[in-house]
This record gives C-alpha cells, sequence and structure tokens, in this order.
C-alpha cells in the first residue's frame, strides 16, 4: 500500500480575514495550509516548501497575481503548479483570458460559493493524489530496477569469479586467454601463459585440513594477483590448487621476470608447510609457454604446453619455473 502525503495548498491574499476565510472553508485533514499575504512572501514560501496548488488573489499591491504567476512559470521547480485565481472583479471574458494567458487553471470570483470552490479543490486533491501515487510507483520500479541491476551483476561477478580466492574462475579465465590469443594473432605480438600449481599441497590440506587450505590458496592468489601489474595481465583459478596467468605482449624472458617475482613473492608469505612436505614454507612451479600464434585456433595446444613445463618443474624438484616456446 502506498501511503499519500498531505496536499500542500498555499493561499495568497494581501487581507489576512480573507486568508482565514479560505483557512477555515477548505480545512480538512488531508491538506496542509501553507498563506502569503503578497506576490513576494508567496514566491519565498514556494522555494522553501513543496506546494501542489495556489489559490491567489489577482488584486495585490505592489505585485499583483499575474506579475507573482509569470515568476512561478518562469521557475522549473513551481512551473506546473496549478493557479486558481481568485478576484472580486466583476466576471467578465477579459479577465478570464488573461488568467489562462497568465498561466491560471481557472479563475474563481467573490463572493465565493463554497460548495463550487470546494469541488474543484476537490477535483485538484485527486488529480495531485494520482500524480503523487503514480510518481512513488516511478520511484519503487526504479528502485527494484536498480536493486535487479545491482542483483544481476552479483550474480555475473558469481558466474565469472571464484568465490574463495575473488580472482577470475575457470570459465573466466579462458575467455580472457581465448581474446589475447586472438590479439596476439591479430597484431603479431608474443603472448605468454603460465600454469601455477601450489608444490604438495594435498600434504598440506591433510595435516593441517581444508580450512588452513582455503587460506593458502587465498594468500597465493593475491601474492599472484599484485604481481601483475599491467591490466590485461590476468589470473584465474584453474583447479583446485592450480592457476593460469595470461601475459599480453610479453615475450619469453619478460615471462621469465614476472614467474621470478611471483616464485619470490609466494617464498616471502613463509607460509609453514607441513613437516613431510619437503619444503620448509609453501612454494609454486611454474610452467612458461610463449609464442606469436600463427592461426586463433590453436591455443589449446599452446596451453598443453604451458601444462608441460609445468610437469618438468614439478619433475625437475618443484619451487621453480620451466618454460617452452
Amino acid at each position: 500500500m502506498i501511503l499519500m502525503d498531505k496536499i500542500n495548498i498555499l493561499i495568497v491574499d494581501d487581507k489576512k480575514e480573507n486568508i482565514y476565510a479560505l483557512k477555515e472553508l477548505l480545512s480538512s485533514d488531508d491538506m496542509r495550509i501553507f498563506e502569503a499575504l503578497s506576490g513576494e512572501a508567496c514566491l519565498e514560501v514556494l522555494l522553501n516548501e513543496q506546494i501542489d496548488i495556489i489559490l491567489m488573489d489577482i488584486q495585490m499591491p505592489t505585485m499583483d497575481g499575474f506579475e507573482t504567476a509569470k515568476f512561478i512559470r518562469n521557475n522549473d521547480k513551481t512551473k506546473d503548479i496549478p493557479i486558481l485565481y481568485i478576484t472580486a472583479a466583476n466576471r467578465n471574458e477579459k479577465i478570464n483570458i488573461e488568467g489562462y494567458q497568465r498561466g491560471a487553471i481557472d479563475v474563481i470570483y467573490k463572493p465565493i460559493n463554497k460548495d463550487i470552490l470546494k469541488i474543484k479543490i476537490g477535483l485538484f486533491k485527486e488529480m495531485i493524489k494520482t500524480r503523487k501515487q503514480l510518481e512513488q510507483k516511478v520511484q519503487l520500479l526504479t528502485e527494484l530496477n536498480n536493486q535487479n541491476v545491482k542483483m544481476r551483476k552479483e550474480i555475473e561477478k558469481l558466474a565469472l569469479y571464484d568465490y574463495l580466492t575473488q580472482i577470475s574462475n575457470r570459465r573466466k579465465i579462458d575467455q580472457d586467454f581465448i581474446q589475447l590469443y586472438k590479439d596476439a594473432h591479430r597484431n603479431k605480438k608474443p603472448i605468454s601463459i603460465m600454469m601455477l600449481d601450489i608444490d604438495n599441497f594435498k600434504g598440506y590440506n591433510d595435516y593441517y585440513g581444508h580450512g588452513e587450505g582455503d587460506i593458502v590458496l587465498q594468500k597465493v592468489a593475491s601474492a599472484i594477483d599484485k604481481t601483475l601489474r599491467r591490466p590485461l595481465d590476468t589470473v584465474g583459478r584453474y583447479g583446485g590448487e592450480e592457476f593460469l596467468v595470461v601475459l599480453h605482449n610479453t615475450d619469453l624472458e619478460g615471462a621469465k621476470n614476472i614467474a621470478n617475482q611471483i616464485l619470490e613473492n609466494i617464498r616471502a608469505l613463509k607460509i609453514v608447510h607441513c613437516p613431510y612436505c619437503n619444503f620448509d614454507f609453501v612454494t609454486l612451479s611454474i610452467g612458461i609457454a610463449t609464442k606469436i600464434p600463427d592461426n586463433t585456433n590453436d591455443y589449446l595446444l599452446f596451453l598443453k604446453e604451458s601444462d608441460k613445463a609445468l610437469y618438468d618443474a614439478k619433475n625437475a624438484g618443484k619451487n621453480q619455473f620451466k618454460y617452452k616456446t
């Protein structure tokens, strides 16, 4: 259910007794009545309050109702507020026409017929309530849409990022790899990839438990990610304790330098390994593959080259990198 605010009515008249009479006539629980004794005071109220309807006398000193309406219509905040002119002048078409030309939606002549005024105000109240209901519904729909957009982004993030390490998951890193591989082929530039694996991670998990193992995965992923400084260089979790790094426009020497930095950064973590895991601290093995692609369809063979290099690094004693070109 949409809760409605009160309707705000501004009565503008240079005679207090006239304002009082209209207030007594219009007073109800669903209306809030403001008053102004001049055109200048009317404009001041409009600057500070959200007014829905204006009842305004035409004959006022200094600034009459017509001149006041001109200022109201020229202001973006107030230009759409309905104005009902109230006048003691003799009823004639000239005043009606001028009133409408000056922005009024109706002209009411004194002495005021109370029933007619109430009916007219009632009609405007219903119109304003309907407008406010529509505005609130639009606002609600906008908020729901914003929530849906936020939720959709969260779902997309879950679909593309590893929940544990907060880096790209296999799906995302594969997409990035294929795209960068195609770019390298198109631009005839080198691309390097690294397959990385935590040494003796099964032993660590068996000894310390999977909870501690998850913490190691988070620390290692963060250390790798921080080593990559260029925007297009990326890392993703490729398997349980396996990671893939893709380095755009990077030759073998550049890849070897980054591999050394990664190895040093992992060693600097000084994560104590299990007593029978051959190393005092957690380490990585890395397999590097580098090439300038001949075509865009052999990326899987290229990926296998990095996997073979990782196998060579493991067989050579771990805690190091090997490469294929």
